[in-house]
C-alpha cells in the first residue's frame, strides 16, 4: 500500500457521491460468502461502509464485525452513518502491521480493498495474516462488485493508483493455497469478482 491514508481521506466526503453501488451485486457475492449466522467477520478495507449493512444482514442480529481502514476521515464516514448498529467496531489500523488477535473470526472479507495492496508481498501478507486471525473453518473472502477489467481500467486513470492491479482469480485461489487455505473457489465475469478460501477446520 504505497498510497499513504491521506490520500483517500481527501476523497472520503465525496467517496459515496461519486461511487455507484449494486445492492443485487453485493447481495449475491454475500451469498457465495456463505457467512455463519451471528458470526464474528473482519471487514478489512471498510472505507465509508459500504459493505456494512449487507453483511450485518448476512449475520443477523447476533453478528459482529470489526470495520478495518487506515483512512480515519473514510472510518469516520462510515461510524456516522452506521453506528447504530451495536454488532460494530471501527478500527483505524493497517491491516499489515496491526495487531489482530490469532483464530478470532469467522470470516476475513473485503469489499473493492485488495488491489490496494500494491505488491504481491502484501498480498501475500494480508492472506497469511489472516489465516492466522481465523477459526478453524473460518474462510478469507475477496471480492468486488465490478469486473476486474473496470477495476484495473479506473486504476489506470490515476498516476496514484496505476500499481494498484488486481490479479485474475486463478492468480488469487493460487496465492490463498500457498499460505494454507483450502477449499479455495472463485468466480469472475464481466461485472463481477469473486475468490473464497477456508482454513481447515
Amino acid at each position: 500500500m504505497d498510497k499513504g491514508a491521506e490520500f483517500f481521506d481527501h476523497y472520503a466526503g465525496q467517496w459515496d457521491a461519486t461511487r455507484e453501488t449494486h445492492p443485487e451485486r453485493l447481495q449475491f457475492l454475500l451469498q457465495l460468502a456463505a457467512l455463519p449466522e451471528g458470526g464474528r467477520v473482519l471487514d478489512v478495507g471498510s472505507g465509508t461502509g459500504v459493505l456494512l449493512p449487507y453483511l450485518m444482514a448476512a449475520l443477523g442480529r447476533q453478528g459482529k464485525i470489526t470495520a478495518v481502514d487506515f483512512s480515519s476521515r473514510m472510518l469516520a464516514q462510515a461510524e456516522a452513518k452506521f453506528s447504530f448498529y451495536s454488532g460494530i467496531d471501527f478500527c483505524c489500523g493497517n491491516i499489515l502491521t496491526m495487531d489482530l488477535p490469532a483464530a478470532s473470526y469467522d470470516a476475513v472479507v473485503c469489499l473493492n480493498f485488495f488491489p490496494h495492496l500494491t505488491t504481491l508481498a502484501e498480498k501475500q501478507s494480508y492472506a497469511a495474516r489472516a489465516f492466522t486471525a481465523l477459526r478453524p473453518g473460518g474462510r478469507i473472502v475477496i471480492m468486488h462488485d465490478i469486473s476486474r477489467e473496470v477495476v484495473n481500467g479506473v486504476h489506470a486513470r490515476c498516476e496514484k493508483t496505476l500499481q494498484d492491479k488486481l490479479p485474475s482469480g486463478l492468480a488469487v485461489r493460487d496465492l490463498l493455497q500457498t499460505v494454507g487455505f483450502c477449499n479455495t473457489v472463485g468466480l469472475e465475469d464481466d461485472v463481477l469478482y469473486f475468490v473464497r478460501g477456508s482454513k481447515s477446520p
